[in-house]
């Protein structure tokens, strides 16, 4: 089979490459109906905040969470709750 070389290359070097991923931080979509609780990622991203926001937010004690062991899980319906008290002060989660 001949193969055309161009600057080193055969045509089909990107057929062998991992395919990239978009974004590489998308969480698979899940149905938190049925959830009690989140992770410290899923939070953020259910929240739209950065990880770090999302810590000082919870370390500040503005942010209901619960510990299991080492892991720090935030209820669904506590968040929810912690939305919708948001969205009536006007988002000011400091007071």
């Amino acid at each position: 089979m001949k193969q055309n070389i161009v600057r080193g290359k055969t045509p089909h070097a990107s057929a062998r490459r991992a395919p990239r991923r978009s974004g590489g931080t998308e969480l698979p979509a899940k149905d938190t109906s049925t959830r009690l609780a989140m992770s410290a990622e899923e939070t953020a991203k259910a929240l739209t905040l950065s990880p770090r926001t999302l810590a000082s937010l919870t370390s500040a004690g503005c942010i209901p969470s619960f510990t299991v062991g080492r892991r720090r899980l935030y209820g669904v319906d506590a968040l929810r709750a912690w939305v919708a008290e948001q969205t009536a002060k006007g988002g000011r989660h400091g007071d």
